[in-house]
């Protein structure tokens, strides 16, 4: 599998990178088949890279990662952050244009730190257990009237809510 790690400037790409080497590397031990014995991580790779790599039988060996904009700017005490903020913002649009363009899909990693890295482990590494369900008193209930008495009681809630203001 090839991991691409793509970002705006200052998104953290390079720090997500080494650290799913890392992980990769300790992996590589415990589980050889985990992801693949030949995976490998890039940091910020080219347009003609990703091309080649997106034809019809790699594209399920190929995920990519598009770093979130919520890393706090550690140049903000320069005279312009606002415009290297803006800067950043253009950069990611123009990228997930180009993802969006190309139909390519990819996940968008937020987070700081150990959680970062364990927010793109959930798109790499595939989940074992299912998603939490919400598990509440009507979930099995299915009973028309019920509902009607849920709803209906809601809506006056609203209502009643919206003349106090």
């Amino acid at each position: 599998m090839i991991i691409a790690v793509l970002g705006a400037t200052g998104t953290g790409k390079t720090q997500l990178t080494l650290a799913l080497r890392r992980w990769l590397a300790s992996q590589a031990f415990e589980n050889p088949l985990h992801m693949g014995p030949n995976s490998e991580v890039w940091d910020s790779p080219t347009w003609s890279e990703l091309e080649a790599l997106n034809r019809p039988l790699n594209r399920r060996h190929m995920k990519l990662l598009l770093m979130g904009l919520d890393l706090p700017h550690s140049n903000a005490n320069q005279p312009f952050p606002t415009r290297i903020q803006n800067e950043q913002a253009q950069q990611d649009s123009a990228l997930r244009s180009q993802l969006q363009s190309q139909a390519w899909s990819y996940g968008v990693v937020y987070g700081q730190g150990e959680i970062r890295l364990q927010h793109a482990l959930r798109f790499l590494v595939p989940q074992n257990a299912p998603a939490a369900r919400w598990r509440g008193l009507c979930e099995g209930c299915s009973d028309p009237d019920c509902e009607r008495r849920l709803f209906t009681a809601l809506k006056g809630w609203k209502a009643a809510e919206s003349q106090r203001r």
